[in-house]
């Protein structure tokens, strides 16, 4: 990371751009803070609770919940986005990956942002032709372009191009600017320009060319460091070598006028540079002038190399005259001298026309690696005679690659064979692919590999593999362009088309003219890039139907509507109903229209902010539209307004979160208070001191937050209300109530009755006033285990409670007090069931205990559980005591007068007879006794037909008990029925059908229809005036279950197909 530049604005957050430098490549890392709006704040909210509940649950086993929970904190306050950019970000929009929120306007805001232009420009790029106008008035910044770049003359500003200032500024930085300057500024200003016209005398142009011999010096010791050395031996290729007192010059101008008479003898009337070769020793050639002779080579060498070896002298040792000659044929370079060998410029020239000329270059030349880039730039061929140590070195190779593919035909087998490396490659340059060997390039593995490391492979692979589907979008997403090369079919493979779309809109050029005619095809399109509009027929733009699909899923494609529409309120309200996000893109001056206002607002709250200081935020009656309608809160509301009494109100009741934003003023306003007390109780805690003091205010706020009794004057703190108020739902409301009241019985009393444990609120007195206690105890049984150890053994106290809580008496010294045992019994004779082990025992005390409540047998021992006497007293109190009595009295014939008794008093004490539920005598008594309790008397006597009529005739839902025979007796069912109509569900499946039986049934109660056969209907069995007649349509009738038949198995079918 080099820098970072920071951006600002309302509609795109905040912003950080990074500038990267990986791999040769210069790309920018965009990061974007977006305030979150309210709605997605709730939602944010809603999940970070969701999720860390998860993480909590899972003890944070779930990496997932955990990642989630933290994105949802933090995307609360803000919306993060992320993507990458690089110079076609300011082109077309389109970014290298990632998202943005509102590209089109970061696009915007960069183009105008100093910094990054100027590093972009700094970098290389020519950005200065996408950037703001007020930009291209800046001299810093068009002066570092010109530097770069001198065509970026014409993309200044028109000022600066007049301004012989900056012109003599940009003449030095880069002479070259000169050609562009305009022609009448020179003529007015020719001492300052003809010196640079002078320098950039082009060489092309041979008759003008001139150099100097301290040019040559200047360019050797940049080279070299040292004065080139004309006189070092010289190997068979390096040609002729120069005397040691020649100068080596650039001087040339050749006579044209003196050529023709010589170049027609010598050719023979045919065109010299059509002759294969010419003998430079001919005495005819010889008497040429220098100039003439230099000339005939020039045209000639282009055919032989040779031809250079016996050119004078004083021809070699001119500089520009190489460089003119290398133009032709590169391979001359083998005979000029030494010096010329060690010139960049001259090699480069040679090389650019003949790879193999780089040969015949200096070794300092062939081992300087960022020379040798240069000439592979020109020429890939020149690799072959880079320097070996280069030639083996990887790095070296990849960066050769990148400045030419055609290199990896060059370099070493070990290299070709090794696929990383290849891979590497491709990554440098596209065009290594083509040097593959075949077999790697139908590899399909290895092609998507290579794509993964340079898609732009994509459109010099073969024809097969630009025809599958997995290949090409994977091509189209990283550069829609790519779609050009994908197959014919695909190109009519929409998910191909859409992914190319997306990712550049240009691409829209590339589908045949008759899917950029079809409307739905372009809708969709255009959703997913709306930069495709500036591509399609200009008339879609005034078509507002289509507009409308569009922006309804694009909303950036607004831009691209036809001035009439945007002008339309019409279309503009159609366009923010479809999308909220159209509105930041309208005319301002829409902005003072309430009705799309309203729409706009209605969807996204924070367009309210887009209209400005001066808009409709001051419109107290729309603003009060808005909180009515729940869009904003008081947040959002202009400044005023929110010091505006009703304003403050309606926004109270609308949103509870306001009362976090209400301003200090109105904090002793009653009204304002009342109606925030309505929304939260503990906002009591900052209301005025006087209010703390209103009833009406404290108790407004006790009914809505009880915990509010925390911030209320200590002057209320005597008002039972206030307190009982609170006390009801916050046990700590107590704590707040004065002294005066804590004495007073009949408000402890009150405030027992909400929760025991505000007892121990009470007074002193009153928590040793025994009279007090028991009336407590009446009310809240419980309070007994708050009292203290002398009150626990209070025998009033004790015996009060006794009715209800016999237990009490356990391990209570009580319990072993003979009088209090006595009295104790009499209160509840289950009190025998707690008291010591010695009273239990004794008989008269238990024959004591079953006469006040029968169920106290269970606490005595087997012997007295087998006392005639005693069991005798307790089945005549509660007929249910009979469980109790022991197995050795069971056994007696006296049993079966228990018996009797027992089920007289209670009939459901049969259940306990289990040895006597077939005695007729025992099993009618209690039917008659309760008829329910035919369901424990014997199988036999359930079909008894007088025990099941004496059954019904008590209560008719004991029809569930009879035999099935009987359920189908005509008398017993509608016996039942006529005393129960529900008992109808228990009828037999024949006489739930029978008419008489139903109407007795629904006659005595309506829902029995519900158990009538389903062959019965409503008008059946209801009457014509019934007010059931019709209200039971539909309802779920149960249908009878048809008695079981034997029936052969069916032969199992064959499965339908």
């Amino acid at each position: 990371m080099n820098s970072a530049i920071n951006l600002n604005s309302a509609n795109i957050g905040d912003i950080k751009i990074q500038i990267v430098n990986q791999n040769n490549d210069r790309f920018y890392v965009v990061n974007q803070k977006v305030r979150t709006p309210f709605l997605r704040k709730v939602i944010e909210l809603s999940n970070a609770i969701i999720f860390s509940i998860t993480t909590l649950l899972t003890i944070g086993t779930w990496k997932q919940s955990r990642v989630l929970a933290r994105h949802s904190w933090k995307s609360i306050r803000f919306k993060e986005y992320r993507g990458t950019i690089d110079v076609n970000f300011l082109k077309n929009g389109q970014m290298r990956s990632g998202k943005l929120n509102n590209p089109t306007i970061v696009s915007t805001l960069i183009k105008a942002d100093r910094n990054f232009i100027l590093d972009t420009i700094k970098s290389g790029s020519n950005t200065l032709q996408y950037a703001d106008k007020s930009l291209k008035k800046d001299s810093q910044i068009a002066l570092e372009a010109i530097k770069e770049n001198p065509n970026s003359f014409d993309q200044i500003d028109s000022e600066l191009k007049h301004s012989l200032t900056f012109l003599e500024q940009a003449l030095r930085i880069n002479p070259s600017v000169i050609q562009y300057v305009d022609e009448n500024i020179k003529k007015e200003n020719r001492a300052l320009f003809g010196e640079y016209e002078k320098i950039t005398t082009t060489s092309e142009e041979f008759e003008e060319k001139t150099s100097s011999e301290e040019d040559i010096q200047e360019h050797d010791q940049q080279n070299e460091g040292t004065e080139p050395n004309l006189n070092q031996p010289q190997n068979e290729d390096n040609g002729s070598q120069a005397p040691q007192d020649t100068q080596i010059t650039d001087n040339v101008h050749l006579p044209a006028d003196k050529l023709n008479p010589v170049e027609d003898s010598a050719k023979g009337a045919v065109a010299f540079d059509e002759i294969p070769n010419i003998n430079t020793k001919d005495n005819l050639f010889k008497e040429l002038t220098v100039e003439e002779q230099e000339k005939i080579i020039l045209n000639v060498v282009k055919s032989d190399d040779h031809l250079f070896k016996d050119v004078n002298e004083e021809s070699k040792k001119k500089r520009g005259y190489n460089l003119l000659v290398m133009e032709k044929n590169g391979l001359s370079l083998k005979y000029a001298f030494d010096v010329f060998k060690k010139d960049q410029d001259v090699v480069l020239t040679a090389t650019k026309q003949n790879g193999k000329a780089f040969k015949y270059a200096s070794q300092d030349l062939q081992n300087n690696e960022h020379f040798v880039l240069k000439a592979i730039k020109e020429n890939a061929e020149a690799f072959k005679y880079a320097s070996k140590s280069l030639q083996n070195n990887e790095l070296f190779a990849l960066k050769a690659i990148k400045e030419n593919g055609e290199v990896l035909a060059y370099v070493d087998k070990k290299f070709k064979e090794n696929k990383g490396f290849i891979l590497n490659a491709i990554q440098q340059n596209k065009n290594a692919f083509k040097y593959l060997t075949e077999d790697l390039k139908k590899d399909k593995n290895f092609v998507i590999n290579a794509l993964k490391q340079n898609i732009e492979i994509f459109s010099i692979l073969n024809e097969e593999f630009r025809g599958l589907k997995e290949i090409a979008l994977m091509a189209v997403k990283k550069n829609g362009l790519l779609f050009e090369h994908v197959s014919d079919e695909l190109k009519q493979d929409l998910d191909v088309v859409y992914e190319a779309l997306k990712q550049n809109a240009f691409a829209i050029t590339l589908i045949h003219e008759e899917g950029r005619q079809h409307a739905p095809f372009l809708i969709d399109a255009l959703r997913l890039n709306h930069l495709a509009f500036q591509y399609i027929d200009p008339s879609f733009r005034k078509n507002a139907k289509f507009i409308l699909k569009v922006v309804s899923k694009n909303p950036d494609a607004f831009e691209f509507a036809d001035d009439t529409l945007k002008n339309d309120k019409n279309f503009i309200l159609d366009c923010v109903r479809a999308n909220s996000s159209v509105f930041k893109l309208i005319d301002p001056k829409f902005y003072l229209d309430d009705e799309i206002v309203f729409e706009a607002i209605k969807i996204d709250k924070t367009n309210l902010t887009i209209t400005g200081e001066n808009g409709l935020r001051k419109n107290k009656e729309f603003v009060m539209r808005l909180i009515k309608n729940n869009f904003i809160n008081l947040l959002d509301v202009y400044e005023k307004l929110q010091l505006d009494e009703e304003v403050v109100i309606e926004a109270i009741k609308k949103d509870r979160t306001t009362l976090q934003h209400i301003n200090s003023i109105f904090l002793n306003n009653k009204k304002v208070v009342l109606e925030a007390l309505k929304m939260d109780g503990a906002f009591l805690e900052k209301a005025d001191k006087e209010l703390k003091k209103d009833k009406l205010v404290v108790m407004t706020a006790i009914m809505k937050t009880p915990r509010a009794i925390e911030f209320v004057d200590k002057c209320l703190s005597s008002d039972p209300e206030i307190i009982l108020a609170s006390a009801e739902k916050y046990e700590k409301a107590m704590e707040f109530a004065h002294p005066d009241l804590l004495k007073d019985g009949e408000f402890i009393l009150k405030a027992i009755k909400l929760k025991e444990k505000y007892f121990l609120y009470a007074s002193q007195a009153l928590k040793e006033d025994i009279e007090f206690i028991i009336k407590v105890l009446i009310i809240r049984e419980n309070v007994f285990e708050y009292l203290g150890p002398k009150f626990k053994t209070n025998k009033a106290i004790v015996l009060s409670l006794l009715i209800n809580n016999p237990e009490i008496l356990f391990e209570n010294t009580l319990s072993k007090d003979e009088d209090f045992v006595k009295d104790a019994i009499d209160q509840n004779g289950l009190s025998i069931g707690f008291v010591d082990e010695k009273f239990r025992r004794r008989r008269d005390l238990l024959i004591k205990a079953v006469n006040n409540n029968g169920l106290a047998l269970q606490y005595g021992t087997p012997e007295l559980r087998s006392d005639r006497k005693v069991v005798k007293v307790a089945v005549n109190q509660n007929g249910l005591a009979l469980q109790f009595v022991d197995k050795s009295l069971r056994e007696d014939e006296a049993f079966d007068d228990l018996a009797l008794a027992a089920v007289k008093q209670n009939g459901l004490a049969l259940r306990f007879a289990t040895n006597l539920q077939d005695n007729f005598e025992i099993v009618n008594e209690a039917v008659k006794q309760n008829a329910l309790a035919l369901a424990f008397a014997d199988k036999i006597l359930k079909g008894n037909y007088e025990v099941a009529k004496l059954a019904v005739t008590q209560n008719g839902l004991a029809l569930q008990w009879v035999s099935t025979t009987l359920k189908n007796t005509r008398e017993i069912v509608l016996t039942a029925v006529t005393l129960n109509g529900l008992a109808l569900e228990f009828a037999s499946r024949e006489l739930s059908g029978d008419i008489e039986i139903v109407k007795a049934a629904v006659k005595q109660n309506p829902f029995a229809f519900y158990h009538a056969d389903q062959s019965l209907s409503e008008r059946d069995v209801f009457p014509e005036d019934s007010d059931y007649r019709g209200t039971l349509k539909g309802t779920l009738r149960v249908k009878k279950k048809a008695p079981l038949t034997v029936k052969k198995k069916p032969k199992k079918s064959k499965p339908f197909s």
